[in-house]
């Protein structure tokens, strides 16, 4: 006579609770039908914030009221305004890492303002509005599944593209996309580099190291966003090649970390203190480095180029940058010239670049920006979702944010590869915002059932 209605009371009980929970789909992502229709929505914005992937900026350049402005730099321009509603509107909550580049980008600004020079304010803002403006458009369009799949569909089409780019220049021997942009624009190419007696490839960016760490960051993407094993190896296979047309020994290294990391992230799943021992055993050896060697650096630089003669010259670039930070190191240099014969010609690390343009607080606010992204976002009363698909997401955009800071060590990013930087940060910022509202969507269901959010897989 009670089992009746209790089994009845229980089976409503679990309706009602699977009509709450987010459901998978067939990619592995977890999604309400609001977040899917957000993700379409959003599909051009996404689309301009990649804009840039395919308009080469050295030779696509316009001016608009005497300012210069890139494929790029006009996107952000256009988006960054709907990006801030969408990222303030209801529901949205803001994590460290928006502190943290609120306070970046203030600081360039700021810095920029000490300086004297004629050019060091606007060029300082275009650079604040392509990393804060980029992160953003991120924090604010790319947000939840549907719109993370949108934003890794884009990539695979744009990053395919560039590849023919890069083959077609590897061919010929001649940097053709480069070529043909800058007779529409009226603007001087780019010349040729070449090792090992080929081409380079540069495809759409301005130098081919930055599209040899372009391959290595889509490769880490990619890893995580293919379900089918087939295809998994057939992107990353390509992303591998773009690196070798590329001839860049740091995207190499690079890439075959990544790989190693997914490798092993694999292997040691079902251990949830896996990436504490990973992050342990990479730091061990770099630390107990610095504490043996009298130059780390000399030994880092000299052991990651493909010919001795980029290493040597980049350890004179690092001497030369630590004697001149040594009189500003706050405020540093802004865009004026440094009076030295290697730094005014070329400063191969993006780390070096930032210090002597903005001071060295400001990289240390700008690495504690990607720090804080990646953090692991707390589980509230205990309680975790369980949408493996976006955690394998934040291990990837994660991945992704350690070989920009591994990679510009070595070599500096600017123009579309600094707005990517800022994307890649505001993504995985994104990712964790998600875990936290997913965690807490968990946390309302428990309440509702309890006991129910432990016993069933949310969705079932």
């Amino acid at each position: 006579m009670i089992v009746q209605p209790t089994l009845q009371a229980s089976r409503a009980v679990l309706e009602d609770a699977a009509a709450m929970a987010p459901r998978y789909d067939r990619a592995g992502f977890v999604g309400v039908p609001r977040l899917r229709a957000a993700g379409r929505k959003n599909s051009i914005a996404i689309w301009l914030s990649m804009i840039g992937l395919i308009i080469p900026a050295a030779d696509a350049v316009v001016y608009i009221g005497g300012a210069k402005f890139t494929a790029g730099k006009l996107s952000i321009v256009l988006l960054i305004l709907p990006a801030l509603a969408a990222l303030f509107a209801r529901g949205r909550t803001l994590v460290l890492s928006d502190a943290f580049a609120c306070a970046t980008a203030a600081w360039i600004v700021m810095a920029a303002d000490q300086i004297e020079g004629s050019n060091t304010m606007s060029s300082a803002l275009s650079e604040c509005l392509e990393f804060f403006g980029s992160y953003v458009i991120a924090r604010g369009f790319i947000y939840g599944p549907a719109a993370l799949r949108e934003f890794v569909r884009v990539l695979k089409i744009l990053a395919f593209l560039t590849l023919l780019f890069a083959i077609s220049e590897s061919l010929s021997g001649r940097l053709i996309v480069h070529e043909i942009v800058a007779s529409l624009f009226g603007t001087v190419p780019p010349d040729e580099q070449y090792r090992n007696g080929m081409v380079r490839a540069m495809a759409t960016f301005d130098h081919a190291i930055l599209y040899g760490a372009f391959c290595c960051f889509t490769g880490a993407v990619l890893l995580y966003a293919e379900s089918n094993a087939v295809k998994r190896t057939i992107y990353v296979g390509l992303c591998i090649l773009g690196c070798l047309l590329s001839w860049s020994s740091s995207s190499l290294m690079s890439l075959a970390i990544v790989i190693a990391a997914y490798c092993y992230d694999g292997a040691m799943q079902r251990y949830s203190w896996r990436w504490v021992l990973f992050w342990t055993m990479a730091a061990v050896p770099v630390i107990g480095l610095f504490a043996l060697s009298e130059n780390p650096m000399s030994w880092f630089i000299s052991h990651l180029t493909l010919e001795p003669e980029s290493g040597y010259f980049r350890l004179m670039i690092w001497s030369a940058a630590f004697e001149r930070l040594a009189e500003s190191p706050f405020i540093g240099f802004g865009f004026n010239s440094l009076n030295s014969d290697i730094l005014d010609a070329t400063v191969d690390s993006v780390w070096l670049v930032l210090a002597l343009r903005f001071g060295i607080p400001m990289i240390a606010l700008f690495l504690l920006t990607n720090l804080t992204a990646c953090l692991p976002a707390k589980r509230r009363g205990g309680i975790r979702g369980r949408d493996t698909g976006m955690d394998g997401f934040a291990t990837a955009f994660t991945l992704v944010l350690s070989m920009f800071i591994f990679i510009g060590l070595m070599v500096h990013f600017w123009n579309f590869m600094w707005i990517f930087w800022g994307l890649c940060i505001g993504i995985r910022a994104s990712l964790r915002e998600w875990s936290f509202s997913e965690a807490a969507q968990r946390a309302a269901q428990y309440r509702t059932a309890p006991g129910l959010a432990r016993m069933a897989p949310v969705g079932q």
